[in-house]
């Protein structure tokens, strides 16, 4: 029996021996993995080959998985200056999304101006008024928009899902607050305030261009980005009254027309934004004085 069990183990060493370890899957027999690499030939294919199937598979998931949220904002938003201008920005979602934060940003300082954390609480800028609709919506208000508010804003969304952008542009049309003329024995000038862009004083008598016979002209810039814009005229001249006409630089066209009464010494009114008219005329200052005389 001893001798038996002996051989046997030998026998088993031997066949180790002669034929080598177990092949690999696509290994021949009697052929190493050694051999297969020194030949230029992968010595196991398959398991490379599941590897890459698995990592494929992974990143289809997370692409899958961040499709799953997009966030959404006008593009581009085109108003008048001093108006009410808000940007919208949506969160979509296939399933419910853990906001961590959620921000409106100025794109080329990186300012917030709406901010939302993960407790929900929410956190606003001075001069604009923010909304937040619980992982639906962030508005964005401008209550007054002004030239220095052009621009493009970001918003940012990190959530459980990742992080998500999306981008507004806001533009000013051409505009102006206010007109205000004054009139004397001398001279005729007109004034128009918070003008966007840059523009020019114009005068008219009828069709008949008189600004070559400015006296002055004279432009200032205010701290929201706009500007004020006066010019004056000899008196005289004009039966009917001169008008005064706001003429803009970059888009070559007037924008705002004034007429300016003879009888007239000093009035303002609105233009295309918000302001008080304060008219005082010739006969109501001598109604005035009739009354305090009686």
């Amino acid at each position: 029996m001893h001798s038996i069990h002996f051989v046997h183990v030998r026998s088993i060493q031997g066949f180790c021996s002669s034929h080598g370890e177990p092949p690999l899957p696509g290994t021949r027999r009697g052929q190493s993995t050694k051999t297969r690499a020194s030949m230029g030939e992968d010595p196991a294919p398959g398991w490379h080959s599941t590897g890459v199937f698995h990592l494929l598979l992974l990143a289809a998931a997370k692409v899958a998985a961040d499709g799953l949220v997009k966030l959404s904002t006008s593009d581009l938003e085109v108003a008048p200056c001093h108006h009410r201008v808000t940007l919208h920005c949506n969160i979509s979602a296939a399933a419910p999304v853990l906001v961590e934060t959620l921000d409106w940003l100025r794109a080329n300082t990186g300012t917030p101006l709406c901010e939302v954390n993960n407790l929900e609480h929410l956190t606003e800028a001075p001069g604009v008024h923010c909304v937040y609709s619980q992982g639906q919506q962030l508005m964005l208000t401008f209550r007054h928009i002004r030239a220095a508010d052009q621009g493009q804003y970001i918003c940012k969304l990190r959530s459980n899902r990742g992080i998500k952008e999306a981008s507004a542009t806001v533009k000013l049309k051409e505009c102006y607050r206010s007109v205000h003329h004054r009139s004397s024995s001398s001279a005729t000038a007109c004034s128009f305030s918070g003008v966007y862009p840059e523009g020019e004083v114009h005068f008219f008598d009828g069709d008949r261009n008189l600004t070559r016979d400015l006296l002055h002209h004279s432009v200032e810039p205010n701290r929201d980005g706009t500007f004020n814009v006066s010019g004056s005229i000899p008196a005289g001249g004009a039966t009917g009254g001169h008008q005064c006409s706001l003429w803009m630089r970059t888009s070559g066209s007037y924008v705002a027309k004034h007429q300016v009464p003879v009888s007239s010494l000093s009035r303002s009114v609105p233009g295309s934004g918000t302001t008080t008219v304060e008219p005082v005329e010739v006969s109501l200052v001598l109604l005035l004085i009739g009354l305090l005389m009686v």
